[in-house]
């Protein structure tokens, strides 16, 4: 009967630790998928600001290319004969206008 008993009561804590084990599993695999489901969701935040990076960079490109081909063409018109030729006049309109 001894063993018996014995028997009983280590197929008891075995059922008792097999059901904590798998309680245990559902948990950690319920963290998992939870941690996975985040991981999926900064991911795409990341792909989303790196577009956006992406997006400013060619428009920062596209103004320094603008700002150089208004510098050259200012470099242009004050470099020019005509511009040179001029000075004076504006020279003079701008002591006329200030008085």
């Amino acid at each position: 009967m001894h063993v018996h008993r014995l028997r009983t009561e280590i197929i008891s804590r075995f059922a008792h630790e097999s059901v904590t084990f798998e309680l245990l599993a559902l948990e950690r695999t319920s963290e998992i998928n939870r941690l996975t489901a985040e991981a999926l969701e900064r991911t795409s935040e990341i792909n989303r600001l790196t577009a956006e990076a992406l997006e400013r960079t060619s428009e920062i490109d596209r103004l320094r290319a603008e700002i150089e081909m208004q510098t050259r063409a200012t470099h242009v018109i004050l470099t020019s004969k005509s511009w040179r030729l001029t000075a004076p006049l504006r020279g003079l309109r701008s002591r006329l206008s200030r008085r």
